[in-house]
């Protein structure tokens, strides 16, 4: 998993470090952490290449930062009050007191 500037062709190598040499480049290893990266260092114009043993299997995502993923909202006390107690007002299932076992 590498970040490639679509302008320049070049691979993140680290913060301050950019490289033609695809083998010297960060590997990120998961996408997530590749867009992490993008997102808290404000980078722009970028790409994840997914990079595979045959070049002619890897694989380019695009990076759009306007659709950048925002973290799941709990849900307000309220709610979660009204799921509490619908999920304890439900009947129980009956049990027999004069089970058998096999």
């Amino acid at each position: 998993m590498l970040l490639r500037s679509i302008e320049t062709g070049l691979f993140y190598e680290d913060a301050s470090k950019w490289t033609a040499d695809q083998t010297a480049a960060f590997d990120f290893e998961k996408t997530h952490r590749a867009v992490a990266l993008v997102f808290e260092a404000k980078l722009e114009g970028v790409e994840m290449l997914l990079t595979s043993e045959d070049p002619e299997f890897d694989l380019i995502l695009a990076i759009a930062r306007e659709t950048q993923p925002t973290p799941p909202t709990p849900a307000p006390d309220a709610i979660r009050t009204e799921v509490a107690s619908a999920q304890n007002s439900e009947p129980q299932p009956k049990t027999s007191a004069t089970s058998s076992s096999l």
